[in-house]
């Protein structure tokens, strides 16, 4: 029996020097039914002419473009355009070991899967990843666990990338990402694993997810970033009604623990400079002040103690976090250097 088609959607915005990683490492996977989905998402430099050079020489990539929206509208326009019986997604700065599709596919396959999963590793260049993997453990979710997990392991370590997944299109089916917004996976993720059956992840690693100072999760602190609690306050509403387990409750965690994730960036990464210095002041106020009234509920939660910690020395003011924050940072760098050897030259 042919293997379906797995249709995998990159949305492309000025990426011009980094491009080719991301998608080389899709043209050289094993899985070799696979529908390439490039959306040039308005890009300024030549990113857009990649797209259709590899469009030209490849037959299963097409290139799209579109005035600039955003990451989320750009992977909206990719899903309508999807002809995949499953669906993947990639950021267009990382890239992929060979076997992720293969591997992912097999887990839907063998478990009857509707969402399978893999983990990932930040590097901070595009350097040769040489990797010793874990032991192999898979983790099974079935009917409502499925949401139950999703959300524990958001409070655990605030996860929730779509591009660790492949899909079945019938689970996005109906679903998409909101316009114009940042941290849309957060919610575009609950509502497919609440459509989800089935869930399997493994603790295999497979994503490459490169930290620059233009990533999300590691740039200096927007105006926009307080777009992350209106993300987790989205949570909390859409799980009003589910009365499985601790699902709602665990919103609510999600909610209270935004305040730290954005005073922690701060702490470690400062304002970036379109943040005037006359807002900085109010919004580390603002932020902690949120922090401060939730504190004891997130501190009798399931968030890990280390995080407790820290939010226990950034309540008291954000600068107690500053130092202890690095050391940690440096210590868990460390520990990653003993599984990760990086070299000049790529590999996938």
């Amino acid at each position: 029996m042919k293997d379906a088609l797995i249709s995998v959607v990159v949305p492309v915005y000025n990426v011009e020097n980094v491009l080719h990683y991301c998608v080389d490492s899709l043209l050289e996977q094993t899985y070799k039914n696979l529908e390439i989905i490039l959306v040039d998402d308005g890009s300024s430099d030549s990113s857009g002419k990649i797209c259709d050079d590899y469009a030209a020489k490849h037959e299963n990539i097409i290139a799209l473009h579109k005035v600039n929206g955003g990451q989320s509208s750009a992977r909206n326009m990719g899903i309508e355009r999807a002809s995949g019986e499953y669906i993947g997604f990639i950021d267009s700065d990382d890239w992929i070991n060979a076997g992720m599709y293969q591997y992912l596919y097999d887990l839907i396959i063998k478990y009857g899967a509707d969402i399978a999963g893999v983990k990932r590793i930040s590097v901070f260049n595009h350097s040769c990843v040489s990797l010793k993997q874990p032991k192999e453990r898979i983790s099974e979710k079935r009917g409502r666990q499925v949401l139950q997990y999703y959300m524990e392991e958001s409070v655990k370590n605030g996860g929730s990338s779509v591009c660790l997944c492949l899909f079945s299109a019938k689970v996005i089916c109906g679903v998409r990402f909101r316009d114009g917004k940042i941290y849309e996976d957060i919610d575009f993720k609950y509502k497919v694993m609440e459509k989800a059956g089935i869930y399997v992840e493994s603790n295999q690693i497979m994503y490459y997810y490169l930290q620059s100072q233009s990533s999300t999760s590691l740039a200096s602190f927007k105006y926009r970033d307080y777009e992350l609690i209106e993300a987790t306050r989205i949570l909390v509403d859409l799980s009003k009604n589910e009365s499985y387990g601790s699902v709602h409750y665990l919103s609510m965690v999600r909610l209270a623990r935004s305040s730290f994730s954005l005073l922690s960036r701060i702490a470690y990464l400062g304002f970036d400079c379109s943040v005037s210095k006359s807002d900085r002041t109010a919004i580390i106020r603002d932020l902690t002040n949120r922090l401060r009234k939730d504190y004891f509920f997130l501190l009798a939660s399931p968030m890990p103690v280390n995080r407790k910690i820290m939010m226990s020395l950034i309540c008291i003011n954000i600068n107690c976090l500053r130092v202890p924050l690095r050391i940690y940072e440096k210590i868990r760098l460390k520990i990653r250097g003993k599984n990760v050897k990086l070299t000049d030259q790529i590999a996938h």
